[in-house]
């Protein structure tokens, strides 16, 4: 039995018909599917404050898998699709999906949120039931939200390892399938947070019953059960703060740095015990080399077979996109086929192609108003989906700073700070400020006090993380946020003292009040600026 919902196909001749109700969170998305456009949805959800809804309609699901290289004219299989949060995004990739999930009522709503989009077509039931059925072999194969639950309708002593035999055979040559779990071993689980699937603590950590039929995996068991399976090459990534709602994409390539992992507290589905700082607890085990073990989840991309020759592969990736679609970016890092960095950012819709474009600008702009004091702009080129920027190795300000402090040398990390804020007032100051109707749309009225500087060109984000230390000075790798209306220099200022001490935890123990006084700050600014 075929029926139709926009240009969505849902095919229910194979699946075993079952009968379910509704809840009232299905009603209230399936509501919104229908009656808003998906530029909407984040609204609905700051409205509803549900769980459910943020899950099934937050863009943010899509981060977790958008990055992946998924081509134009690529057949696409998702095993498990729910309520269409990754299938809309797989539809835009390759244009052609293949979706499998045994309930009536997300299919229904799948369907809904995706009826004007081409190349959908939903499988009604579950993977077993459908799979015979299935006439063709796909690029890509994910597997996201229904990977932990495999046990649930698969038979046998290793149900996981039998679900990715059946899943290996639809693989057409050269093909992938991605799978996602909460880590067993995650950071959280020993923090405080349930376990995902009972709503116990630490069921994971102690370990399942042999009959569970849902569970999380240590990354030791997924990589026994993928090579059991009779599948050769594995690459694993770290969304952070998980799969689930991540904003980062890091990998065994592309570990996180002391510091990076701040956002912990992404409990929005329940409450949470709070045991110690996951930042610090994250930061030691960054130090010992760890990170892999403990990571909140794993996304894993997997071959059939080794590569022959190595391809180009993304290795790291940051979205920015929880601010309005016209500024909505990704940054990535990639390997090129002879192991070769570089670095980029995309815009995630449309309208922010513009905010992308405009970098190479910043870029010459920029240049020339710190050409005399030492800072220098990394370079960008336009590429043919993003712009490219030089991948930079070496130690930022902000971490040399930190390893002044971590040897008790407070005064030479505020020596540091304090030249490299020298420069930044030395460019920024060869012109009066004054308040623009740009200045005010952006950043509000304000009361500042008179004879303020500012430079032609300002870039807000002249932080410390920013900053490659080099012979000659600095290179600024990151001028996204940058103005062609006057801006205080001190504001710019206030931004790298305030964005350092606040990044660590450990960085508190610098007086900030003296840290402004030394950087020429007033009182009645610094009011102004927090505001």
């Amino acid at each position: 039995m075929r029926s139709k919902i926009g240009k969505v196909v849902i095919d229910a001749a194979y699946g075993l018909q079952t009968s379910e109700q509704a809840t009232e969170e299905e009603r209230k998305i399936e509501e919104i599917v229908s009656n808003c456009q998906e530029n909407e949805y984040n609204a609905k959800i700051a409205r509803e404050k549900n769980w459910a809804i943020l899950f099934s309609l937050s863009h943010i699901r899509g981060n977790a898998i958008e990055w992946l290289p998924v081509s134009q004219g690529e057949k696409v299989l998702e095993i498990g699709s729910g309520y269409g949060a990754l299938t809309s995004v797989l539809a835009e990739k390759s244009g052609f999906v293949t979706c499998v999930e045994p309930s009536p009522i997300k299919n229904k709503i799948n369907a809904q949120r995706n009826r004007n989009r081409e190349g959908i077509e939903i499988c009604q039931g579950n993977w077993m039931e459908i799979s015979p059925h299935l006439k063709k072999t796909y690029d890509w194969i994910f597997l996201m939200d229904a990977w932990g639950e495999a046990a649930s309708w698969i038979d046998g002593a290793d149900p996981w390892a039998e679900l990715l035999k059946s899943v290996k055979e639809y693989l057409a040559p050269g093909g992938k399938i991605v799978l996602a779990s909460d880590n067993r071993l995650g950071l959280r689980y020993f923090a405080g947070c349930r376990e995902p699937y009972s709503q116990e603590y630490f069921r994971g950590i102690e370990g399942y019953a042999e009959n569970a039929g849902k569970k999380t995996f240590s990354r030791p068991e997924m990589e026994q059960v993928i090579h059991l399976a009779g599948l050769e090459q594995i690459e694993f990534y770290y969304p952070y703060p998980d799969y689930h709602l991540p904003m980062t994409i890091y990998s065994d390539e592309h570990l996180p740095k002391v510091g990076e992992l701040w956002d912990n507290l992404r409990n929005f589905d329940q409450e949470r015990y709070l045991f110690f700082d996951e930042m610090k607890a994250f930061d030691q085990i960054i130090k010992d080399g760890l990170f892999p073990v403990f990571s909140n989840s794993f996304l894993a991309v997997i071959r059939a077979e080794k590569e022959q020759v190595p391809q180009a592969r993304t290795i790291f990736s940051k979205y920015s996109n929880e601010r309005a679609r016209a500024f909505a970016i990704r940054t990535d890092i990639w390997k090129d086929e002879e192991g070769i960095r570089h670095a980029g950012k995309a815009a995630c819709y449309p309208e922010g192609r513009r905010h992308i474009d405009q970098l190479p600008i910043w870029m010459e702009q920029l240049t020339d108003v710190y050409k005399d004091v030492g800072i220098t702009m990394n370079t960008c080129h336009m590429g043919d989906e993003r712009i490219e920027i030089d991948f930079l190795k070496g130690q930022t300000l902000e971490e040399k700073m930190d390893h002044f402090l971590l040897e008790g040398k407070a005064e030479d990390a505020i020596r540091e700070l304090m030249r490299y804020i020298q420069a930044v007032r030395q460019a920024g100051s060869n012109q009066k400020f004054y308040v623009t109707s740009e200045f005010e749309q952006v950043f509000g009225p304000v009361l500042l006090p008179e004879g303020l500087t500012c430079g032609a060109v300002t870039d807000i984000d002249m932080v410390a993380g920013n900053a490659i230390c080099c012979e000659q000075g600095w290179v600024h790798m990151d001028y996204e946020w940058s103005f062609d209306f006057p801006i205080p220099v001190n504001y710019v200022i206030y931004r790298i003292i305030q964005n350092y001490l606040y990044g660590n935890v450990e960085r508190k123990a610098l007086n900030k009040e003296l840290l402004y006084k030394r950087a020429g700050l007033t009182e009645q600014e610094i009011a102004q600026y927090t505001d």
